[in-house]
């Protein structure tokens, strides 16, 4: 099978978009380390999808919000944006985009051949 480099970039820009857009997708969770002890909110608020990759920073932004602006997500530090768990998204989408693509082809070329 060939590999297009245009359908590798367009999947890739299709999963980053996926990434981000699940920003959008917020809960509620247990405040994670590192707290102090005088300052530990019952819930904190993520986002992202299937793993959350930015988190509410206790203090410092409007409670209970998250930057959804990819510029001001990743340069100010409003709120706790995580790389690796990012990544991890991104990676996610990405694989789930490829086996689309990848099961479109094969369907395409099953047709072809009956």
């Amino acid at each position: 099978m060939k590999i297009n480099p245009k359908n590798i970039i367009k999947a890739m820009l299709i999963s980053l978009l996926m990434t981000y857009l699940t920003v959008f997708v917020e809960y509620k969770m247990p405040p994670i380390p590192p707290y102090t002890a005088e300052f530990m909110p019952d819930e904190v608020l993520v986002g992202g999808l299937p793993f959350y990759f930015i988190e509410d920073h206790q203090g410092i932004s409007p409670v209970n919000s998250l930057q959804s602006n990819p510029i001001d997500l990743l340069l100010s530090q409003i709120d706790v944006f995580y790389w690796d768990k990012f990544l991890i998204n991104w990676w996610f989408w990405l694989s789930l985009v490829l086996l689309v693509l990848f099961l479109k082809n094969m369907l395409k070329r099953s047709q072809l051949n009956h």
